[in-house]
């Protein structure tokens, strides 16, 4: 089958041509980054072919030039059988897919963009052909990969969807039942965020953002979305950066956990409720506490008792981890507490203690605590840290200072030691005991300088709670004893 048909009867001859050519053309001959024909279109003759051509096809100028352009095309595809210009179509160009045989027998997927040239009387047509037989085979198997991947996912119990720029490109059957949706149309396409209630809709891009550069799965996300019938659920989602087809994607593994949380908030509210306690020996002092988990139930915890009418023991102390888990340790690290508290009122003596139930019944976890005890006949303050080694205290007239304390996490070693400190005090001085999720804070000297000024105690907690909250330092369970001494 002709390739071409005639389109004129006179015009230069091949030599003639190819030497025009040469001239019109002579900055890409030599160019091996460009594959350039040029192809008779009355007889479908190569007239000639540059350096990157010839290069890659593998044949001489020579040999091109006994060729036409049917002798290197494998497959007869409507697109490369068509006439590419008629009269008419002399300034526009043309771009199809098409297959070539190159010199050594291999075949090769090939992109051709081609363009009308006139030169003597000639139809010529200018030919920059692109080597697309990789670029097809990875469309080809992202192609395949895609199946693999959905036929996978599709009918997993969780929520599926994938992501590509916050676009939902795919979600499974799951994810249609969470969202009440009875047609893909109604989620694919979708700026994920979109499907977010308003007043989450910031967490929900930064959180997306952070799985799109993390080459790790990001902790868990509690979102509201919208479903189609507008109601509101709250599912708990997981990220992850994939590679859906050959693109850099996020996917998110999601489960409704609107009764979970219900639950976890009664929860929450009876955990809160016992830790809200008041300080034993109120002629003595005054104490606030600030009590804010990264989820609705915490790993921190806080204990005070009253040892006799002069002096109350405490401790602060945060398990490792976060939620339900944490919290149940919780409970049972105040169950040892007060075992140990019937054998010793010694801060360095109980952490020795609590670090011995630690290791041997918390095994894998580790406890960060700090114990306490105030003598208000003495006026002194003893206090003992195992992982955390810090609290501060502040004076009438003076800055707040942070004082540091030797020890290892509580189970971390079996034969820990731990330092034991001793401070005076006096009526108005201020301690501040907290876990990690204060240290930021408090290591910004405008928050320490304006900490000391605060008038009352009331009023340095409603400040510290604020500049929590403001700083974006809260990511972890964070809890404050404020006492106050009278």
């Amino acid at each position: 089958m002709n390739y071409y048909k005639p389109y004129i009867d006179n015009y230069g001859s091949k030599d003639e041509i190819s030497s025009l050519l040469n001239g019109y053309f002579k900055g890409i001959y030599d160019n091996r980054h460009l594959i350039i024909l040029f192809i008779d279109a009355l007889t479908g003759d190569i007239l000639d072919a540059n350096a990157g051509a010839k290069e890659f096809y593998g044949y001489s100028r020579r040999r091109f030039c006994r060729k036409k352009i049917q002798d290197i095309s494998v497959d007869e595809c409507s697109s490369v059988n068509r006439i590419p210009f008629e009269e008419s179509d002399r300034k526009k160009t043309g771009k199809y897919l098409a297959r070539h045989c190159l010199a050594n027998g291999d075949i090769r997927d090939v992109e051709i963009l081609e363009a009308p040239v006139f030169i003597k009387n000639r139809l010529i047509t200018f030919m920059i052909v692109y080597d697309v037989t990789d670029k097809l085979k990875e469309e080809q198997k992202a192609v395949k990969d895609v199946e693999f991947y959905t036929n996978m996912v599709e009918f997993s119990p969780s929520g599926i969807a994938v992501l590509d720029a916050g676009i939902i490109k795919y979600v499974n059957a799951k994810a249609m039942e969470i969202y009440k949706c009875n047609s893909y149309d109604m989620l694919i396409g979708r700026e994920f965020e979109n499907t977010i209630v308003l007043s989450m809709r910031d967490k929900a891009l930064e959180y997306i953002k952070r799985a799109e550069i993390s080459d790790k799965q990001l902790p868990s996300c509690e979102l509201k979305i919208i479903k189609s019938d507008n109601s509101i659920t709250e599912c708990e989602f997981d990220a992850a950066k994939i590679m859906y087809g050959n693109k850099v994607s996020v996917q998110l593994v999601f489960r409704d956990v609107t009764e979970k949380m219900k639950d976890l908030r009664r929860a929450s509210g009876i955990q809160q409720q016992r830790m809200e306690t008041g300080f034993p020996l109120k002629k003595y002092g005054r104490m606030e506490t600030i009590y804010l988990p990264a989820n609705d139930v915490s790993g921190d915890f806080y204990e005070l008792h009253k040892i006799d009418e002069k002096k109350i023991i405490g401790i602060i102390g945060d398990v490792a981890g976060k939620g339900i888990t944490a919290a149940l340790d919780t409970t049972a690290l105040k169950v040892m507490f007060n075992d140990g508290i019937g054998i010793t009122h010694k801060p360095d003596e109980l952490l020795t203690f609590l670090n011995r139930k630690v290791e041997k019944y918390m095994e894998n976890y580790y406890v960060a605590a700090s114990c306490f005890v105030f003598d208000f006949e003495r006026k002194k303050l003893n206090i003992s840290g195992g992982g955390i080694n810090q609290f501060a205290v502040s004076r009438i007239g003076s800055p707040l200072k942070q004082i540091m304390m030797k020890g290892a996490y509580l189970g971390m070693f079996e034969d820990s030691r731990f330092e034991n400190k001793e401070i005076d005090f006096e009526s108005g001085d201020r301690f501040y005991f907290y876990t990690d999720g204060f240290e930021m804070l408090l290591d910004d000297q405008r928050i320490c300088e304006k900490c000391a000024g605060m008038p009352s105690i009331e009023q340095l907690k409603t400040y510290l709670y604020d500049m929590l909250m403001i700083s974006g330092t809260y990511h972890d369970d964070s809890t404050m004893m404020l006492i106050e001494i009278i």
